[in-house]
């Protein structure tokens, strides 16, 4: 990255307003933010202040009421049909609801290769298995043959959420939002995924966007 590259993401006085029974309530007022590419940034804040519509509008899931999300410098809402595609894919998130977020009627396996498939990263199902056992390694779910036909409600809290994370390296993003990433799973094991995402952030110098309500957490994930 050059030293006047563009930032990976921007948030120029971005404001989300929802229509609430003929009421209007602002979820985000004027929010500015710059992350440069291989940054971690925490949104730390209190519950209902907005942080987890700020990750859905990085993410191009909601499109903000004013200001502009951009990525590498270009907004993200003037993007064709297929640079947005590739945006959605540059940017990935992990939601907090690990419970919700994995389709209960398909395996690890379907989950994982459904992406792999779809934007031919892998060429036929042979390879795609190859490469979710990769990734189930990847987040400490070993071995993976033992999750591999296993279905969500067959995994605990801790496993769900790690393979939201490795569903969410399928395409090989450039920014992950981690929205409450760790806040639904038992605190015995919470220390255990923090250390393994902050292994990922290192290892593969994804861009992190971790959003938390607790300081402690995003102290041990940003340092």
């Amino acid at each position: 990255m050059t030293a006047n590259a563009a930032p990976i993401i921007e948030l120029d006085h971005v404001s989300r307003v929802f229509e609430q029974r003929r009421k209007q309530v602002k979820a985000v007022d004027d929010v500015s933010l710059a992350v440069q590419e291989g940054e971690v940034v925490c949104l730390v804040g209190e519950s209902g202040c907005g942080k987890t519509t700020t990750g859905k509008m990085i993410a191009g899931l909601i499109h903000p009421s004013g200001g502009e999300v951009r990525y590498a410098g270009k907004n993200i809402w003037a993007m064709g049909k297929d640079e947005f595609q590739r945006y959605r894919l540059a940017v990935q998130i992990i939601h907090q609801d690990p419970y919700a977020s994995l389709n209960p009627a398909h395996t690890v396996y379907g989950i994982m290769s459904a992406p792999l498939l779809q934007h031919g990263i892998v060429a036929n199902h042979k390879q795609a298995r190859e490469r979710v056992r990769d990734l189930l390694r990847t987040v400490d779910m070993t071995p993976p043959d033992d999750f591999l036909d296993k279905y969500p409600h067959q995994l605990s809290g801790g496993q769900r959420q790690r393979v939201s994370v490795a569903r969410a390296l399928t395409v090989s993003p450039k920014v992950i939002v981690a929205d409450e990433a760790v806040s639904m799973v038992d605190v015995s094991i919470r220390v255990s995924l923090l250390n393994m995402l902050g292994r990922l952030k290192r290892d593969l110098g994804v861009t992190f966007i971790f959003i938390t309500h607790d300081l402690a957490v995003a102290k041990h994930f940003a340092w």
